[in-house]
């Protein structure tokens, strides 16, 4: 982990075989990572067979349930300290199985959907079927399901209707959305928050796939696009492909909307009944060699937003950008697409301060981020350039795979609500950025089918992040606390009881260190008295976006 965080590696500006060799380095760890949670949760659960984590599910490929001969466990694990409620995509060989809840041991829907066109034809290995599980996940903790092989006649997939059999506009409602397709193209057009006012809001909303040519230089700069740099051609960028809906897919939890943008961009679109997010799932690539390409989405509404938009800071706070303005000092802006460009680690967000209303786009990655006008907001998904940017790397951004272009499949959560509700948007955050933990193991029920490690009388509250408990030597552990939401959103203090922190455990002795753990607080901290004021024993209080590091003591 320490060579991938390297400057180069996060940032992509290293030569390929050095690319190549984080990447290798990478999978090594992962797969020795893999290795150990699996046996500790195999061990925990009590099960007999392995456990393997199905790294390549995005792909529908999962290789303990490819044969589709036998039954299987699914254990799911939530490093979040909130009790959740998540969709788990599972891939399948067929529909005959049902799906047995090993904490109730009460049989549960279980939702089969088609796999798309797009990922079948991407790897030979896909199943052609996914199971959608509605788990219900304790915190810090796991619960187990047996997806049970069955005789009987199965259930058939969610009906699916082709974009050449509907007419007019296409409807798609959840407890929380309305949402306007066109049902020749799938383009989304409108979005109602149902629960934002008396009966609801409305707003234009519409997201398609557009390119920037790279710029090889030109008589007044002979600055090229590539790695370091990024350098529009034009200000204007080409629409890609003509979008087409292939196929819609009306289940009980999720509505898919299968769009095609030409022969190298596809999006399935995701509205979940009860969730407060759409999820846009895009595979772009390979691109074309013709020439160098930068491949946004763009989602533009009618949201009136003054030329401002936010972008977060490492997961954290927001930070005001307005278009061609810098708040510390004067900008002469000569590149108006790039020189308007900002980092975004985790989302960006849109606000009306007239309507009361925004849209927030919380992403996977981290990606490049604009608002180039009112109301509009493009993220980059995607580049390939030909040319060297003569900035160190001595290579064109050309990076293959199996002898071609990338292909990148990524996610968008997008979130449209009142102002009132914006700070839902960091709940969102971590529901993203800890996505449970699937791992799947053939045959045997679990003896011990569900277990929560977090101590419900600690605290809960859906702004504390249980960010580190780890071993610190052979009787303590190291814990890290943050409170997640500032003041500017409504964030408040949030007291914690670290001694009753984990279930079945007990702590004490807390000595509290300067945040990366290393060395006592009263070597960062100036006035440990006004630090510690609201304090009391084991009883910590955490002031908004405050993070603090404890060693504990195992009672």
């Amino acid at each position: 982990m320490g060579v991938a965080q390297h400057h180069d590696a996060v940032s992509g500006t290293s030569k390929q075989h050095v690319a190549d060799d984080y990447a290798q380095r990478l999978a090594i760890g992962q797969t020795d990572c893999e290795g150990v949670i699996n046996q500790g949760l195999k061990k925990l659960a009590g099960l007999t067979h392995d456990l393997s984590t199905c790294r390549m599910r995005n792909e529908s490929v999962c290789h303990v349930t490819r044969n589709g001969n036998h039954s299987f466990t699914v254990l799911l694990y939530n490093a979040r300290n909130l009790p959740r409620v998540e969709y788990v995509r599972i891939p399948l060989a067929h529909p005959h199985y049902s799906l047995i809840n090993m904490a109730t041991l009460q049989r549960e829907h279980l939702e089969f959907i088609q796999t798309s066109k797009a990922t079948m034809a991407l790897n030979t290995a896909a199943l052609p079927l996914v199971g959608m599980i509605r788990a219900r996940l304790p915190a810090v903790g796991y619960t187990s399901y047996m997806l049970q092989l069955t005789l009987a006649t199965p259930s058939l997939p969610v009906k699916s209707y082709p974009g050449s059999h509907l007419t007019g506009p296409l409807i798609v409602e959840s407890q929380v959305y309305r949402m306007e397709f066109d049902s020749n193209t799938g383009a989304l057009k409108k979005i109602t928050n149902k629960l934002a006012g008396l009966s609801g809001v409305t707003d234009s909303l519409t997201q398609r796939f557009l390119q920037y040519t790279s710029s090889t230089g030109d008589k007044d700069d002979h600055q090229a696009s590539g790695a370091y740099i990024f350098r529009p051609k034009s200000e204007t960028p080409d629409v890609l492909g003509s979008p087409l809906l292939t196929n819609y897919i009306p289940g009980e939890y999720v509505t898919e909307i299968w769009q095609t943008f030409g022969d190298w961009i596809t999006q399935v679109t995701r509205v979940y009944y009860d969730k407060l997010y759409v999820e846009m799932e895009w595979t772009v690539g390979p691109i074309p060699l013709d020439h160098g390409r930068e491949i946004i989405t763009r989602y533009e509404s009618s949201l009136t937003t003054d030329e401002t938009f936010y972008t977060d800071s490492n997961g954290r706070e927001m930070v005001k950008r307005v278009l061609n303005k810098q708040p510390t000092f004067d900008i002469n802006v000569t590149e108006p697409v790039a020189g308007n460009y900002y980092p975004v680690n985790t989302r960006a967000t849109l606000m009306d301060q007239k309507k009361r209303m925004q849209l927030t786009v919380l992403t996977d990655r981290s990606q490049g981020a604009a608002s180039l006008k009112n109301g509009q907001l493009e993220l980059m998904v995607h580049r390939r350039c030909l040319k060297d940017d003569r900035k160190g790397v001595n290579e064109a951004l050309n990076e293959t795979a199996f002898g071609k272009g990338l292909i990148v499949r990524g996610r968008h959560w997008l979130f449209y609500s009142d102002l009132q509700s914006y700070h839902l948007h960091r709940d969102l955050g971590l529901d993203l950025f800890y996505t449970p933990l699937v791992a799947v193991a053939e045959g045997n029920e679990p003896e011990f089918p569900v277990k929560s490690f977090y101590g419900a009388k600690a605290a809960l509250n859906p702004y504390l992040n249980l960010l580190t408990y780890q071993p610190y030597n052979a009787t303590s552990v190291l814990v890290r606390l943050e409170n997640t939401l500032p003041g500017s959103e409504g964030g408040s203090n949030i007291a914690v009881n670290l001694a009753a922190l984990i279930a079945d455990k007990k702590l004490s002795a807390f000595e509290e260190m300067g945040l990366a753990g290393d060395r006592p607080i009263s070597d960062t901290v100036d006035d440990l008295t006004l630090h510690r004021a609201q304090d009391n024993g084991s009883n910590v209080t955490l002031k908004p976006l405050q993070i603090r590091t404890f060693i504990a003591t195992y009672a």
